[in-house]
């Protein structure tokens, strides 16, 4: 039986944390990249197992996304730690507590 490994689960679970897209072809801000390709990207990098660069795409469309719900960035912190990425870990630790502020 296939059974999802714990970190796809985690990055999927924060994907549909995210707030409805803009129009999928407009580029995000600061990127020259749109919603499509970046979301794309995270699909690849995750069918990949490329968690770290599924999680930094999953970052890259929350910055253009706000509001995010603080449950993304607790659960991008989470990826990150067990990643064993304390940076950026702790980065989205930051962001979670910013997300429960406003």
């Amino acid at each position: 039986m296939f059974r999802p490994h714990p970190v796809a689960r985690l990055l999927q679970a924060a994907y549909l944390q995210l707030p409805a897209p803009p129009a999928a072809t407009q580029l995000l801000p600061d990127s020259t990249r749109s919603y499509a390709q970046v979301a794309a990207s995270y699909l690849e990098f995750v069918a990949q197992h490329e968690w770290a660069l599924a999680m930094e795409d999953l970052a890259e469309l929350a910055a253009a996304l706000t509001p995010v719900p603080p449950l993304f960035w607790e659960l991008l912190a989470e990826v990150a730690r067990r990643l064993k990425l304390p940076a950026e870990a702790a980065a989205y630790e930051q962001q979670l507590r910013q997300a429960r502020a406003n």
